[in-house]
């Protein structure tokens, strides 16, 4: 995992574990309490699923481009040496 995922998973754990500190000290109902703190898990899971999937679609996205110039360099390296080959018939 990069440094940036490091990073941002990071921010997300701190933030996610404030915000739930923060609601245990809140005086509110036993109820009310666990229902906000099921929707704060449940907006921060679907924030680290984007987070996720956006990283997912770079990463696809490189691997692609690496390999179409890894094919583009294999073909030129075999027409070169056809070249070379029938240069050397002659």
């Amino acid at each position: 995992m990069s440094n940036n995922g490091k990073i941002f998973l990071g921010i997300v754990a701190a933030a996610a574990s404030g915000a739930i500190i923060g609601m245990l000290f809140a005086p509110d109902k036993g109820s009310g309490l666990r229902k906000k703190i099921s929707e704060s898990l449940s907006d921060w899971t679907d924030e680290v699923v984007k987070a996720v999937a956006k990283s997912k679609d770079t990463i696809n996205s490189t691997v692609d481009r690496a390999s179409t110039k890894v094919k583009s360099a294999v073909e030129e390296g075999a027409n070169y040496a056809n070249h070379a080959k029938s240069s050397s018939n002659v």
